[in-house]
């Protein structure tokens, strides 16, 4: 048995750890209402509903659980809001406070 190797400088590259997700969410109307019609997630997307006040639209934030995003990552989202009506969708918010003496 011949066992051959490539030199160091010929290997491939490690693969890094990427951050993949997908998302999908869908608001109909039904008798004047909002209603949510699809909710999917997978991978580090996760969508969370906060109950609206009432009479207010239906909101979403959608939350990538890595973190940030770094070259490599693959994150799908799909929103589908129905022609009559409103709804609010965001992403998830940061706030950095620097303290010096």
């Amino acid at each position: 048995m011949i066992f051959t190797s490539r030199p160091y400088s010929q290997a491939a590259p490690p693969r890094l750890q990427r951050a993949e997700g997908h998302a999908r969410l869908a608001f109909h109307c039904r008798h004047g209402a909002a209603w949510l019609r699809t909710l999917y997630q997978e991978g580090c997307v996760k969508i969370r509903l906060p109950r609206p006040f009432p009479g207010q639209p239906p909101e979403a934030i959608l939350i990538n659980m890595a973190g940030g995003l770094a070259g490599g990552d693959r994150i799908v989202t799909e929103i589908d809001i129905a022609e009559t009506m409103v709804a609010t969708v965001t992403t998830q918010a940061c706030e950095v406070r620097a303290c010096g003496s």
